[in-house]
């Protein structure tokens, strides 16, 4: 997910539309210092990069010296979304179906169950997100994976399902979904879909009406 550059004070800021699958407009700097291909990629201070939505932002808050999307209550640090992002490719690449029977399903399950019992206490307390009233850092780095595994795990592998059990999460998700922040920087599912193609050495057919 970009940062959202709305958040920041008035700077100037030189910003670079790249596609580092196709290999395209990517500046040297990039090159040398991304292998991966991780974006946002972020460039200051001379040879300062920071990787990922989550690491700029913090680092654009120290720097500027100014709350840009990471205050509200205590715990939410505990989700950070690598935890669903591993899975997922471990859940997608398994035969096993989404049951009790595969160690990666229970291990999401639990995962989903631990999160709901945060929400729960977030609910009425610390506002609808993670930490706050507002998308947040910890937003950041929690919704796009959940997001990813829930638009596209069922082109890859039929049969998935949120539990009926984490209530909470589903209304976090639902709100979170549709948070103008949230939607403005989402790509497009058809995008998610070609990204995991190549993790998961699949190639999807998707449907005319998929964007």
């Amino acid at each position: 997910m970009p940062v959202p550059l709305d958040y920041l004070p008035k700077q100037d800021i030189e910003v670079h539309i790249v596609d580092p699958e196709k290999g395209k407009n990517l500046p040297d700097w990039f090159r040398k210092n991304n292998w991966d291909g991780i974006l946002p990629m972020t460039k200051y201070d001379k040879d300062q990069y920071k990787l990922g939505s989550a690491e700029t932002m913090m680092a654009l808050e120290k720097k500027f010296r100014v709350p840009l999307m990471s205050g509200g209550g205590m715990g939410a640090g505990r989700f950070r979304g690598k935890t669903v992002k591993n899975l997922t490719l471990s859940l997608l690449k398994s035969v096993r179906p989404y049951d009790e029977t595969n160690p990666d399903w229970t291990d999401l399950v639990h995962e989903f169950k631990q999160l709901d019992e945060y929400l729960v206490q977030c609910h009425g307390k610390e506002g609808d997100y993670l930490k706050s009233k507002r998308f947040s850092l910890w937003d950041i780095r929690m919704v796009p994976a959940l997001y990813n595994l829930v638009t596209i795990a069922n082109y890859f592998k039929p049969g998935f399902a949120l539990p009926d059990d984490v209530p909470h999460l589903r209304s976090y998700l639902n709100h979170a979904f549709e948070d103008p922040v949230f939607k403005k920087f989402c790509p497009s599912v058809r995008k998610i879909v070609r990204y995991y193609e190549p993790k998961l050495n699949m190639r999807i057919v998707l449907p005319d009406d998929v964007v």
